[in-house]
């Protein structure tokens, strides 16, 4: 797994929020893109080259990483971006 840190962020990675919309529409990480995980593996072809997918946590991250076969986890994710 490939991991970035908030602190690493550069602000042009393109973000993947895995989580429901409805979660998403509650608070997101900004200029991040909803992707939901269960959605994920049919929209394969959404994903940019290096996407950085971002959760509550990073749990779902995680296994949208290993679906995509590409892309970085922010450790944390948006509980720890908005800390």
């Amino acid at each position: 797994m490939t991991e970035i840190f908030i602190e690493q962020l550069e602000g042009a990675e393109e973000l993947i929020d895995v989580r429901t919309p409805e979660e998403f529409m509650q608070k997101h990480i900004p200029g991040s893109k909803n992707i939901p995980l269960q959605e994920l593996e049919m929209r394969l072809s959404e994903l940019p080259e290096d996407p950085v997918f971002v959760c509550r946590t990073d749990n779902r991250s995680q296994y949208a990483q290993q679906l995509a076969k590409k892309g970085r986890v922010l450790l944390g994710g948006v509980e720890k971006y908005f800390s």
